[in-house]
C-alpha cells in the first residue's frame, strides 16, 4: 500500500494530537506539570481501632478515610442535598420515603449495588445501637421492593432523614453483618482497602473501575501520628503530605514552615459547659446565668484560640444547619454577683467540674475557673478516666462539666433534640415548650420551617443557660504546596479523592 502525502499529514496530525493528549494528561487544569507518582500520604492523630463505619457512625476517624471506600446515600451540599447511590426519592406522604438507588453503580468485586445492601446497612446501623441509630428512632420498616427501590416508613414525619442518610455509608448486604467484611471492607466507592494496621496504618488504591467521578490520585495512605510535634516534622521534611486537627498553639510554627500552606473552615465542634440542673446551686437559672455573665468570653476565646474560635452565638455551632444567631451574654462580673446574691448566694459558692483526662487539662476549663473565682465561686477540677467519666456523665454524677464535641451530622437537631430535651435528661433540665418546638422542627421537612423552629427553641436555651456555650471552634489542615484540590470538611472528615500532586 503507498502512502500519499495526503495520508502522510492525516498521519501527522494524529501524532500531534495524541502527543497533546500525552501532555495534557501529566498537566493539572493550571497548566502546571503534575507528579508521575500520585500517591499521597495523610499524618492523622489517630488511625481507626477497626472499619466498621456502622457500629461506630459517629467516630470521625472511622468515617473520614472509609467515605472513600464506602459511600452513602445522599451527600449534603451546603443546606440541600445531592444525590449519590440514591439517584432521586420522594415522598408520597409525611410518613413515607422512596429513594430510587443508582443502575449503573458496582462494588469493587463486580458485585452489582441494590436496594437490599442499603436496607441491610441502615438496619445493622440500627440493630447494633450505633450511635446515630437514636437519630432514627421513628423509623417504623426499611424495605428493599424491588432492586432498585428502597422505601422507608416512619412513625412520624422525619425531616431529619436525609440529613442522617449522608452520614450513613453503605455496606454489602449479603455480608454486612459478617465480622470478616469489616476487617476489610469491600465497597462502591473510588478506592479499594490494600492494607490496614489499627492504630497505624490505612493504605488505599484508587478503584479503576470506580462509577463515579474520576480521581487522579493512585494511593492514599494514612499513617498514625500520636505526637503532634512529629506530625508537624513528618510535615516539614515531606515524608507526609498533609495533616490536620493543629492545635492553636503550634498553628505559628506550622505557618511558618516552607512550602507549607495552612487552612482552617469554621467547624461543628463547639466548647461548652454544662451544668447539672437537678443539683443545687444550678436548679436556679440566676446562678447558671451569673457564672455566664461573669467570663469575658471574648478575651478568653481571643486569648485561648486566636482566630481558630470565635464567641458562640447559639447552643450549635454557626457551621451547622439550623443554628440561630443569638446575642452573647455580656461580661458584667457586677451582674454576675448581683444574681448570685438574689439566688441566696451573696458569698458565692464551692463546686466541681468534671472533664475526661483523656483530652489532658482543658486551658478553657483552667481559664473560667480563674474568672469565677473573682465573684466568690471555687470550682475544683476533677479529671476522670474516659469510662468513668462517660458513666457519671449519664447519671448526672456531677456538678459542671467541660467538654469539646461535634455536632456530628452537621444538623442541630443533632445536639439540640438529642441532649436537652426532658426525656434524654442529660443536665437534668427540662422545659415543656422547649421540647414542643424541637419535636416540630424535627418533623417538619420543610427545611426553612425546621430553620425558625431551631431559633426559637435556641433562644428558650440561651435564656434558660442549662449550659454555657462559649466557643465555636475550626476544623484545619496544613499541606505541602504541591498539594491541590483540598477541601476542609467542618465535622472533620475529609474527603481527599480530588486531590491532584503537582509536581516537586
Amino acid at each position: 500500500m503507498s502512502v500519499t502525502r495526503r495520508s502522510l499529514g492525516a498521519i501527522a496530525i494524529a501524532v500531534s494530537a495524541l502527543l497533546t493528549l500525552g501532555a495534557c494528561a501529566n498537566t493539572g487544569s493550571d497548566g502546571a506539570p503534575l507528579a508521575e507518582q500520585q500517591d499521597l500520604k495523610v499524618g492523622l492523630a489517630s488511625l481507626p481501632i477497626n472499619l466498621d463505619v456502622l457500629q461506630n457512625s459517629a467516630e470521625g476517624k472511622i468515617i473520614g478515610p472509609m467515605q472513600h471506600v464506602l459511600e452513602p446515600l445522599v451527600k449534603r451540599d451546603g443546606d440541600s442535598f445531592e444525590p449519590w447511590l440514591a439517584e432521586s426519592w420522594e415522598n408520597p406522604d409525611d410518613l413515607t420515603w422512596v429513594f430510587t438507588i443508582r443502575s449503573d453503580v458496582k462494588f469493587s468485586d463486580g458485585t452489582v449495588l441494590t436496594a437490599e445492601d442499603a436496607r441491610a446497612s441502615l438496619r445493622r446501623l440500627i440493630d447494633t445501637e450505633s450511635p446515630l441509630a437514636p437519630l432514627l428512632a421513628a423509623v417504623e420498616n426499611i424495605e428493599a421492593t424491588d432492586d432498585s427501590t428502597l422505601t422507608i416508613e416512619t412513625k412520624t414525619p422525619l425531616g431529619t432523614l436525609l440529613t442522617t442518610l449522608s452520614q450513613i455509608l453503605i455496606g454489602q448486604g449479603a455480608v454486612i453483618n459478617d465480622e470478616a467484611y469489616w476487617a476489610k471492607p469491600i465497597g462502591t466507592g473510588p478506592f479499594v482497602i490494600d492494607e490496614f494496621v489499627a492504630d497505624q496504618r490505612f493504605a488505599l488504591s484508587r478503584n479503576d473501575d470506580y462509577w463515579g467521578p474520576e480521581t487522579k490520585l493512585d494511593t492514599i495512605t494514612y499513617i498514625g501520628m500520636p505526637e503532634e510535634a512529629a506530625r508537624i516534622s513528618a510535615l516539614s521534611t515531606g515524608e507526609v503530605d498533609i495533616i490536620d486537627g493543629v492545635s492553636p498553639d503550634a498553628i505559628p510554627e506550622v505557618q511558618s514552615l516552607d512550602s507549607v500552606t495552612f487552612e482552617s473552615v469554621p467547624s461543628y465542634a463547639i466548647q461548652y459547659i454544662w451544668f447539672n440542673s437537678s443539683r443545687e446551686p444550678y436548679t436556679d437559672v440566676r446562678v447558671r446565668q451569673a457564672l455566664w455573665h461573669a467570663l469575658d468570653l471574648e478575651q478568653i476565646v481571643s486569648d485561648l484560640y486566636g482566630d481558630q474560635a470565635s464567641v458562640a452565638q447559639a447552643p450549635v455551632p454557626q457551621a451547622v444547619f439550623g443554628a440561630a444567631k443569638l446575642e452573647p451574654y455580656t461580661y458584667d462580673p457586677e451582674l454576675a454577683k448581683e444574681l448570685l446574691a438574689e439566688a441566696g448566694y451573696p458569698d458565692g459558692f464551692s463546686t466541681t467540674m468534671q472533664f475526661s483526662s483523656s483530652t489532658g487539662v482543658p486551658p478553657f476549663m483552667q481559664t473560667v475557673i480563674s474568672y469565677w473565682a473573682e465573684i466568690g465561686v471555687t470550682v475544683e477540677p476533677l479529671p476522670k478516666e474516659q469510662a468513668i467519666w462517660l458513666d457519671d456523665l449519664l447519671a448526672l454524677n456531677w456538678d459542671m462539666n467541660v467538654q469539646s464535641p461535634s455536632v456530628t451530622s452537621g444538623d442541630a437537631d443533632y445536639h439540640l433534640g438529642r441532649l436537652y430535651v426532658s426525656s434524654a435528661n442529660r443536665l437534668g433540665y427540662a422545659n415543656p415548650e422547649y421540647d414542643a418546638l424541637v419535636t416540630a422542627a424535627r418533623e417538619s421537612v420543610d427545611q426553612q420551617e425546621r430553620i425558625s423552629l431551631y431559633a426559637e427553641a435556641s433562644k428558650i436555651l440561651w435564656e434558660d443557660a442549662p449550659a454555657i456555650w462559649a466557643a465555636d471552634q475550626t476544623a484545619n489542615v496544613a499541606y505541602r504546596d504541591y498539594v491541590t484540590g483540598v477541601t476542609i470538611d467542618a465535622g472533620n472528615r475529609n474527603d481527599y479523592s480530588a486531590v491532584v500532586l503537582r509536581a516537586k
